[in-house]
């Protein structure tokens, strides 16, 4: 699957194309490895955020401290 530059990605979605499990990706947004927007209850992620974190290879995400 591609991620378009410019389409808006659910939390399910962005899971799956990052094969990341649901907590990991919980923690990413939390530390702000990756940007999203939270409507509601429910987050929506844009899918140049998502190939810009990608090509930055943004792994120092984790080395944040979680607060």
């Amino acid at each position: 699957m591609n991620i378009e530059p410019n389409r808006v990605y659910t939390f399910h979605e962005v899971s799956k194309l990052l094969q990341l499990s649901p907590v990991t990706l919980r923690k990413l947004v939390r530390i702000g490895g990756l940007p999203a927007s939270k409507l509601g209850k429910q987050y929506r992620f844009l899918g140049n955020e998502i190939l810009k974190v990608l090509a930055e290879g943004k792994a120092d995400a984790y080395q944040k401290p979680l607060l």
